[in-house]
Order: structure tokens, then sequence, then C-alpha cells
């Protein structure tokens, strides 16, 4: 039984669903269009950074800056309830640790803080 296996090796579905959203946002984010790139969050998103919180508006103002050439680096992900899953992207130097949430047939995310700062 896998229990307490996190990440790839969990083999519960969760790195299918994330890595499908992140190639979905990634694809978002090089189109330039705030709009479409926006719809990946809720409405009630929240990211806990460094240096402050940010939410919806100011993580996809933030995100949408930075580089039409984002890439995410899938790190691991698993499953916390029916409708949720927590995962990891970065690298060892910079990473951060998000949540989605499935809302009707989407997967969104609801989420995010740094792991270390």
């Amino acid at each position: 039984m896998n229990a307490f296996l996190v990440g790839p090796a969990a083999g519960d579905g969760s790195e299918v669903i994330v890595k499908e959203l992140m190639g979905k946002v990634e694809t978002a984010l090089s189109s330039g269009k705030t709009d479409s790139f926006a719809n990946f969050f809720t409405d009630a998103f929240l990211f806990h950074g460094c240096k402050g919180n940010y939410g919806k508006d100011l993580a996809v103002e933030g995100l949408t800056l930075a580089s039409k050439a984002t890439k995410f680096h899938y790190m691991s992900s698993k499953f916390i309830g029916k409708d949720q899953i927590e995962f990891q992207l970065g690298n060892k130097e910079l990473s951060g640790l998000f949540n989605i949430r499935l809302i009707g047939n989407a997967w969104l995310l609801n989420s995010g803080k740094m792991t270390k700062c």
C-alpha cells in the first residue's frame, strides 16, 4: 500500500492532473492573455510570499509580467481529499507549495506559499 508515499511514487493520479493543469497555465501565460490566465485561479486565491501576501489579481499580474517563457518544474503532488491536490513546483533553490481544488469540472489554483524565504 502506498499510503505514506508522496510525489510521483504516490501513484494516486495527482501528478497527471497537476502536469496537465501546468501545461495549460504555461500556454495561457505564453499567449500574453491575462484574462485566460486568470481563469485558472479561484477568486479567493491567496499566495503567501516572502515579502507579503498576494490575492488573485496581484498574483496574476506578477506572473504575467514575469515572463512569457515561464516554465514550471514539477516536484511532487498528493491528493489531500477527493477534490484537492497539494503540489510543489520549483527546484532546490526556489520552490512553492500550491493547492488546487476541483470546482465543477475544472481544477483551479486555490492557494500557494513559498517553501522557504
